[in-house]
């Protein structure tokens, strides 16, 4: 008995010690299975532009076109670009003089050893590619990395890091769902083949790289592949940051047949207690009138009119979105969309919902929300996670009939 006994307590330490291991040892991903490539930056490329690249342990340059790879310890590098092209200074060291390299491919890759690069002082993961377009005279600036990890540095830039952790779920599942939807709409178009999936700023999702919220990987590790897909498709989860009570089916301007989830019939007035669920904003006639006069998609529209009589909103569909404003000038009267207004003044006026008028000599501007109020309404579900609701729930909630799905790698 105390033979077999032996046994037992040798084969329970060998487990625990084999457990005791394993619980240290991080699994192993294939990172590589779902791969984004945002774009930093998009500039004139006949211009002398340089830029600083740092990154420990060493540079891997790489010509995609003909995998030719070079390699340096060095832990900083210059390049630049000018006249479509790209340049390498690089030092010779027997006579100590530079040398400029011109790189024969219209594109270069650069990859550190450790995985992080810098380039003008801002940090990123992954690998960097310079591109140039020469029918556009333009270099293109596209960072790649895993979807995971774009989740991640995504998040602080559109929540609060100190949101509770059910409401970093909510945004993970929703970033997360949201670059994969314009990852399959870039490989599904091939007649325009772009070289990124997303942009940096709020055009897709605000993306700033590097930062040391470390404590925001456990949402991501908590909600790991997961995502929303209606009818078997990855749904395109928009959100903004305060819905206004919008009933988002009763707008006129959006087709919703592909993305019919969007088209929530019900209010969302959780967010009512925020400071933007209602606003105000008084223009003086001059700034606004300049605004209008320097857009360039007015071009002359706002040349001899006379003196500003009147403004007012002509046209609003059902949800109570402004769609057409009438400008009254002692010349001529001018209509436009309530779009376009809002996109000349983005930073005064935060959402389609609004009316607007001239007092004496000023505009006032009323309105709801902030954001194009469609999907997930950020300050809508904070609310809901005070209330006690889960992640999956409040999803539900804001994307009506979508399901939950996981990633599959390859």
């Amino acid at each position: 008995m105390k033979y077999i006994y032996k046994i037992r307590l040798t084969f329970f330490l060998i487990l625990t010690i084999i457990f005791t291991i394993q619980s240290f040892i991080k699994p192993q991903t294939n990172k590589n299975s779902f791969l984004v490539r945002v774009l930093l930056e998009e500039k004139n490329s006949l211009k002398k532009t340089f830029f600083k690249i740092e990154a420990e342990k060493g540079i891997i340059l790489t010509s995609p076109h003909s995998n030719k790879k070079f390699f340096t310890k060095q832990d900083k590098i210059k390049i630049f670009i000018e006249d479509n092209n790209i340049y390498i200074p690089l030092l010779n060291k027997k006579s100590n003089q530079i040398k400029i390299k011109k790189i024969k491919s219209k594109e270069l890759k650069i990859t550190s050893i450790n995985d992080f690069i810098k380039i003008n002082n801002n940090t990123y993961q992954g690998n960097l590619k310079f591109k140039i377009e020469e029918k556009n005279n333009n270099y293109l600036i596209i960072n790649t990395l895993s979807l995971e990890d774009y989740v991640y540095y995504v998040l602080p830039s559109e929540i609060y890091p100190s949101w509770p952790e059910e409401m970093r779920k909510v945004q993970a599942v929703v970033s997360r769902s949201y670059a994969l939807y314009y990852i399959n709409q870039v490989k599904k178009n091939k007649n325009n083949q772009r070289p990124y999936d997303l942009k940096r700023n709020n055009f897709h999702q605000t993306y700033n790289g590097f930062h040391e919220y470390y404590y925001l990987k456990k949402a991501i590790e908590d909600t790991k592949d997961m995502i929303l897909i209606y009818n078997g498709q990855i749904a395109l989860t928009m959100f903004d940051a305060c819905c206004g009570g919008i009933v988002t089916s009763k707008m006129s301007n959006i087709n919703f047949s592909k993305a019919p989830y969007l088209a929530r019939d019900y209010t969302c007035n959780f967010c009512k207690n925020y400071k933007l669920y209602k606003w105000k904003k008084i223009i003086p006639e001059t700034i606004f009138l300049n605004i209008l006069k320097n857009d360039q998609k007015f071009k002359n529209k706002f040349k001899n009119c006379g003196k500003l009589k009147k403004v007012y909103v002509a046209k609003k569909d059902k949800s109570g979105i402004t769609q057409k404003i009438r400008i009254v000038f002692s010349k001529k009267i001018i209509s436009i969309s309530g779009n376009d207004l809002w996109e000349s003044m983005k930073n005064k006026i935060k959402s389609l919902s609004f009316q607007i008028k001239k007092s004496g000599n000023k505009i006032i501007i009323e309105g709801k929300g902030f954001g194009h109020q469609i999907g997930l309404c950020q300050r809508g579900a904070r609310l809901l996670v005070d209330w006690g609701w889960k992640f999956k729930n409040i999803l539900k909630f804001y994307y009506p009939n979508t399901k939950f799905a996981r990633l599959k790698h390859a």
